[in-house]
């Protein structure tokens, strides 16, 4: 048996949709399905980004940069589960790892990088359809 509370209405959340990624509308008519952060492919994600960097990740304060590095490794390769609607110069780009990758280091796209962050932490992105149904969604 299974206690439902009130914590449910706020805090429940689909693991299927964390592991699987949901469906996230950006400007520009750009949509990418988004893993939680916490994922486990978000997770194994982060932790080939740390091996390079095992030693500076073990001091007191890693540099910055290693720690950017890191994320923006997890984000590609881990939270970003597909896309549609990029486009580049010859037409839509297909989702790889390494294409995300590269978009999301670029320093002048920071606030695209941001948003996914967002989405990948944000629990409405995860929630429990019979909650959402609960609560007239």
């Amino acid at each position: 048996m299974v206690l439902k509370t009130n914590l449910h209405k706020n805090y429940a959340t689909d693991s299927g949709k964390e592991e699987n990624g949901t469906w996230q509308e950006f400007d520009g008519g750009i949509r990418l399905k988004i893993r939680r952060l916490s994922s486990q492919a978000s997770m194994d994600a982060r932790k080939e980004a740390e091996k390079p960097f095992a030693s500076q990740l073990r001091s007191k304060n890693p540099p910055n940069d290693i720690l950017e590095k890191v994320l923006i490794t997890q984000l590609a390769f881990g939270v970003i589960a597909d896309w549609e609607g990029i486009e580049g110069e010859d037409g839509p780009i297909p989702y790889s790892g390494e294409v995300a990758f590269e978009i999301l280091s670029d320093e002048e796209l920071r606030d695209f990088r941001g948003e996914v962050l967002s989405f990948a932490l944000n629990k409405d992105s995860f929630r429990k359809a019979d909650v959402e149904a609960a609560l007239g969604n």
